[in-house]
């Protein structure tokens, strides 16, 4: 753990020890550095994502499609349209189904 936010626990530790729970004594300048780390985490989140789905690329690329690279990327990028297309749809909102079709296909056409 960082010095950083060792610094922030042990002034919150403070203040809540003292009965101080509202307001919390946090500045302006801890508060936006714990928002770069939340921010921070998400990124590494995804990158962390991509290198799960890369991975077990090589996997299947090792066992199941060794002579079919190319196939396998297509297919896997298909896949991500549809569950585009499908979380688009399941998130409701306005619904023109024929439009999320539409651009969920457009990519096979490529």
């Amino acid at each position: 753990m960082s010095e950083r936010l060792e610094e922030i626990k042990r002034g919150l530790s403070h203040d809540i020890g003292i009965g101080n729970e509202f307001p919390i004594s946090l500045s302006f300048r801890d508060f936006k550095w714990l928002i770069q780390q939340a921010e921070r985490v998400e990124e590494l989140e995804k990158e962390k994502n991509e290198l799960a789905d890369l991975n077990q690329m090589l996997v299947d690329l090792n066992g199941v499609m060794p002579n079919e690279p190319d196939l396998y990327i297509q297919l896997k990028k298909q896949n991500q349209r549809y569950r585009q297309a499908l979380e688009s749809i399941r998130k409701g909102g306005p619904m023109n189904f024929p439009e999320i079709a539409r651009k969920v296909l457009e990519g096979e056409n490529k």
